[in-house]
Parts: structure tokens; sequence; C-alpha cells
């Protein structure tokens, strides 16, 4: 009797592919560093939300969500389940994405006429 390979395997090896790299996954980075630019903004993970796809082969169209968390996760399951990624990929991702996120509140999001902002930008030239 011969060996066979999972049918994982067999699957995965009949899809189409990505055409970029596995790890780090950008999507998973670009969903973690969204979801907590919006946690630092609002205060709060909770926030009651509805994504809808286009893609016509979609089961469900529409999904809603209760917490920004949620969204986040399942963007990490859905791209596993799919077989494009590897689960560590879209984990590192993702707090590679809550990194950037935090630089990015502390660094640039200032309020309206924030003087210490500019002060630190003098002498940066474009």
């Amino acid at each position: 009797m011969a060996i066979q390979p999972p049918k994982s395997i067999l699957l995965a090896a009949t899809q189409q592919h990505t055409s970029f790299p596995e790890y780090p996954s950008g999507h998973a980075s670009t969903r973690g560093a969204i979801s907590h630019v919006l946690r630092l903004l609002f205060g709060s993970d909770v926030l009651n939300f509805q994504m809808t796809t286009t893609n016509p082969n979609a089961a469900q169209k529409t999904r809603t969500f209760t917490r920004l968390s949620q969204a986040e996760k399942e963007v990490i399951n859905a791209r596993v389940y799919v077989g494009i990624r590897y689960r560590n990929s879209d984990r590192t991702a993702r707090v590679q994405g809550l990194r950037v996120a935090n630089w990015v509140f502390k660094n640039y999001f200032r309020p309206v006429g924030d003087l210490r902002f500019w002060a630190q930008q003098e002498g940066v030239q474009e």
C-alpha cells in the first residue's frame, strides 16, 4: 500500500496561492494595526460593526462583530482555514501591526494645534 499525503496537502497543492511571501502576513498586520488604532481612539475593544464581502462565492456575505478583536481572530482563522497562511505567521504579523499602531498613535495622532509635535519635527526636511 502506497503512503498517501493528507487530503489537506493535496487540496492545498491544487489551489491557487498568492504570489507574495507567507511570513509575515501583510493582511494580518494591516488588520491588527487598524483594529488597534481604533481601540486606542475609542478607548475600548467593544465596537458593534458589520463587514460585507463582494465575493460572489462567499457563503455568508455579511459578518457582524461586537469586538474589534473578534474580527482580528476571524482574519487569522480564515487565512489558515483557506490554506494560504500558517497560524504563527498571522499571529506574528498581528503583533507587528499592534506595534506599528502604537508608534503611529504616539507619534502622529495629536490634537489640532499640539505644538509638542511640531517642535519635534523642526529641522526635518522633506
